[in-house]
């Protein structure tokens, strides 16, 4: 069980890997990718599908499993760039990340689990990574944190105004006699697309897979957001009767601290958990969540804004 938590975990870590795979060693030396003085591998990116398309691989064998990785090359590698780039970014802003701030995040780990060194490297070496390979994984994600954090989070501002109006215009979706506190990962695909479907299902069994593990919901849903896999809001306390149907239908049979299955929106794929339910209108806890509501609105057009502007001012070159 162990083994699985350390998959889905590095699954979300996970963005470049520089082991080589045993798979046709000259086909997987070339470079697919240079992105300024930095190349990216086919061993990085095969890797980085088996683990993070595993869910896309599951069942397939030989043909029609390369076939699958073929059609998944494109996207992948796209990630793969941008995150490079992020990652350029904040070593040129001078960003670094220390020993201690590593070796934090691994005691976090070995606390939540309940693991001595020797177990965690042995459950490490279970699912076919190294300690050296796992503490780089957590340095590059902290390392993301902090550019995303310094570029983009830090520079959202949400007035009191913006609240305000807010608030006026959707205002019957607070007045409703019960209210929810509810936090949301929502990928953004067309249901009636086999592909889009097929691939925001997997990532979301991933996600529940870890939620079944002990993984924590808000854990989960940042590391989502920094790899651009899905978006995260906290919504606050919002009435039954102003969300969306479909919503609505999901959290009504909920418990405060329970996570919902996936469900299919309008607009793409949801998972909510809910923190509390309470009775009545409470109008600070309103503004809390409205300001987190814009805030999310906000940061994922500045964030993609700011990936533009790091494609737009970088030499990129791709071999796909």
């Amino acid at each position: 069980m162990k083994g699985l938590v350390f998959t889905v975990l590095i699954h979300f870590l996970l963005f470049t890997l520089c082991s080589p795979l045993s798979y046709g060693a000259v086909l997987l030396d070339r470079v697919v990718a240079k992105v300024n003085d930095e190349v990216i591998t086919w061993s990085e990116l095969r890797r980085n599908i088996e683990i993070d398309g595993k869910e896309l691989l599951k069942g397939l064998e030989g043909e029609a499993k390369e076939k699958k990785i073929a059609e998944l090359e494109r996207d992948f590698l796209t990630t793969m760039i941008d995150l490079k780039l992020q990652l350029q970014e904040a070593r040129s802003m001078g960003f670094d990340v220390s020993s201690s701030e590593i070796d934090s995040a691994v005691n976090d780990i070995k606390t939540k689990y309940e693991l001595n060194d020797e177990e965690l490297i042995r459950t490490l070496h279970e699912e076919g990574f190294s300690l050296s390979e796992y503490r780089d994984q957590f340095a590059e994600q902290i390392l993301l944190a902090k550019i995303v954090n310094y570029d983009v989070r830090d520079n959202i501002l949400v007035s009191s105004s913006e609240i305000d109006e807010y608030y006026q215009t959707n205002r019957e979706a607070y007045l409703d006699e019960e209210r929810v506190k509810m936090k949301q990962i929502f990928f953004t695909a067309d249901q009636h697309d086999t592909e889009q479907k097929t691939e925001a299902e997997a990532i979301a069994e991933e996600v529940m897979r870890g939620i079944r593990e002990g993984d924590d919901f808000t854990v989960i849903a940042e590391r989502l957001e920094i790899s651009g896999k899905g978006s995260v809001t906290d919504f606050g306390y919002l009435s039954l009767g102003g969300m969306i149907k479909e919503i609505r239908e999901a959290v009504s049979g909920l418990n405060a601290g329970e996570v919902s299955n996936p469900f299919w929106g309008p607009s793409g794929l949801h998972i909510v958990k809910i923190d509390d339910r309470v009775q009545g209108e409470n109008i600070k806890e309103i503004r809390d969540g409205i300001m987190n509501i814009l805030h999310e609105r906000k940061f994922r057009v500045k964030y993609e804004d700011w990936i533009k502007s790091l494609r737009e001012n970088a030499s990129v070159e791709r071999n796909l």
